[in-house]
């Protein structure tokens, strides 16, 4: 395994990375976690409407369970409403989202459901990555990442 301590490579294959470490390995590749960051948020959010219309407040705490171990850590933050809102009026602007206002718990919000566009592309999306985890590089990739 090489990973990137300090600006240089590494390799350690005697011992798991400390909590410090990983804290510098996030700082030090802060571009592209926030790149994978963003994908994994708009995958979760279209992963989350299929299932049923939300509110962005909902979004926002369900996006949160699914990161809750990294929360926990100190690793992430809780996901905040200033980069929720954008990415959802960037996909709402793609035409995978529709909103319209509706009323929870007597206060006036903004509901968000997939269009038929945003359920194409999820449904292609679920389709591509059903047919490419059967791949063996990509079960050796995964296996490898949960060992």
């Amino acid at each position: 395994n090489f990973y990137i301590i300090n600006g240089e490579f590494t390799m350690r294959n005697d011992e798991l990375i400390n909590e410090d470490e990983t804290h510098l390995l996030f700082k030090e590749n802060k571009v592209l976690i926030k790149n994978i960051s963003n994908g994994i948020m708009r995958s979760l959010i279209v992963w989350n409407l299929s299932k049923k219309s939300l509110h962005g407040y909902n979004l926002m705490k369900k996006i949160d369970e699914f990161f809750k171990p990294q929360i926990e850590a100190g690793l992430i933050k809780n996901v905040s409403h200033s980069k929720v809102y954008p990415i959802l009026n960037q996909m709402e602007e793609e035409g995978l989202l529709k909103s319209h206002e509706g009323m929870h718990n007597n206060h006036q919000v903004k509901f968000y459901n997939l269009t038929s566009k945003g359920s194409r592309v999820f449904e292609t999306v679920k389709h591509d990555f059903q047919k490419n985890f059967k791949r063996d590089i990509v079960q050796d990739y995964i296996f490898t990442c949960l060992k």
